[in-house]
């Protein structure tokens, strides 16, 4: 139960971003702002946010386990 409510929370969460998006992006255009500079803007924003939860992983204990190569097709099996 408890991961269900996580996963509906990352979804949640998901939306919220992509909704928000518009305005950031008409203001951003509004001052003048190129397509190419405010994708370059929101990428960088992305990773700055993914290096800020791995960094919260980390402060946690929480280690990401290496996938090998042959490994790759497992991980993309449903479970039965």
């Amino acid at each position: 139960m408890k991961s269900r409510i996580a996963s509906a929370v990352l979804v949640l969460l998901a939306g919220v971003s992509y909704g928000g998006m518009a305005p950031v992006i008409k203001t951003a255009f509004g001052a003048g702002f190129t397509w190419q500079q405010t994708t370059a803007g929101q990428a960088t924003f992305g990773v700055l946010l993914f290096l800020a939860a791995l960094l919260v992983q980390r402060v946690r204990g929480v280690r990401w386990q290496h996938v090998s190569a042959p490994q790759v097709p497992a991980l993309r099996q449903r479970p039965t």
